[in-house]
């Protein structure tokens, strides 16, 4: 298959749904899974400031204990230790004008006779803009699982998840796909389209890719495999990890860094199939700089982040972060000279 063929193959990645990359429905694959979004399924809470408030993530909301059960008059409980959304206003305004994960949890040191109550962070206040004492809806599920394809998603300025596994001892991941950082969906399913890998990927929307973060973008430390639909249907550890990940153009001096706690050996040979791309293939711009960084702030150097997290034993996972061109034009050609040397394993 030629360079051009693979690249229209990939680029309709977005009209294949999940039960068509699992092969089967979506009921039968995911029989132990969350179930399905019930998009009626809502609690409404007055959100206030935490009390140490510059220690929580933007990403995390604590609960009064009253959201996670459920009443005669309240059906629906609010899951601990799992992301939801959060909708400015009432369930009465577009529960889509401005939706956002959290990771929701309780937390006894916090006021528990305050019933309809959530907590947030300085950051998290600035993440959804709004102030304390405001109302908020609170959606017990991630992805919507209404959508079929990316450009539904997109058209909604919503989140779409793609995930195929089929037992294979590597994954990759793209948690920051979609407008967020574009074609990282992309190049963790060439893993799956070319080296018969798993992959899951998050695709997430919004008018600017500057809004598509601020909605839908989650550390990587701090996402929970159990929150989607397909991603707890996978394995829970894999012999190799992969992520593909973005950052801006000027936020490093290197066009593509090679992270991760995976051996070093390992990081080497990933970066060296990279640089051959650009060193060896007419038409490519042998300027693109790869490089190998151990720590920093575009680098997965933490046990807790999900790279390295998903590797069995801890042995650590692989990042490549790549700024705007390199996503834009090569994406291909890096993911596929990546799934090429984990194939080689």
């Amino acid at each position: 298959m030629t360079n051009i063929n693979r690249r229209s193959l990939l680029a309709g990645v977005g009209t294949l749904s999940l039960s068509t990359l699992a092969g089967c429905s979506a009921t039968e694959y995911f029989q132990d899974a969350p179930e399905e979004a019930n998009l009626s399924d809502y609690r409404t809470a007055t959100v206030e400031l935490a009390p140490n408030p510059d220690i929580h993530s933007a990403t995390e909301i604590i609960l009064s204990s009253d959201l996670t059960n459920s009443s005669d008059d309240e059906e629906t409980s609010i899951p601990v230790d799992q992301q939801i959304r959060v909708q400015k206003g009432t369930q009465n305004e577009n529960w889509r004008t401005d939706p956002f994960f959290f990771t929701a949890k309780t937390n006894s040191s916090y006021s528990q006779e305050q019933t309809q109550t959530v907590w947030l962070s300085n950051r998290g206040f600035d993440r959804v803009d709004i102030e304390p004492g405001d109302m908020v809806t609170l959606r017990p599920f991630t992805t919507s699982g209404q959508f079929d394809s990316r450009d539904q998603a997109e058209s909604q300025n919503d989140i779409l998840e793609q995930s195929f596994g089929n037992g294979n001892q590597t994954i990759f991941l793209a948690p920051h796909g979609g407008k967020m950082y574009t074609n990282t969906g992309r190049q963790a399913f060439v893993g799956t389209s070319e080296g018969d890998f798993s992959s899951w990927s998050l695709y997430g929307y919004g008018d600017t890719s500057t809004e598509a973060r601020r909605r839908w973008q989650i550390p990587t430390d701090e996402v929970i495999q159990n929150s989607y639909l397909g991603f707890s249907q996978l394995n829970s550890s894999f012999e190799e990890v992969c992520t593909f990940l973005g950052m801006g153009q000027e936020d490093h001096d290197a066009d593509i860094i090679v992270g991760g706690l995976a051996p070093m050996s390992d990081r080497k040979a990933v970066a060296s199939a990279i640089e051959e791309v650009f060193s060896g293939e007419e038409g490519l711009d042998n300027s693109i700089s790869v490089v190998i960084e151990s720590t920093g702030d575009f680098v997965e150097d933490d046990p807790a982040q999900i790279t390295n997290r998903l590797s069995s034993g801890n042995r650590g996972g692989i990042s490549i972060t790549q700024t705007p061109e390199v996503r834009r034009e090569y994406w291909y050609e890096v993911a596929q000279a990546v799934t090429s040397e984990f194939d080689s394993y």
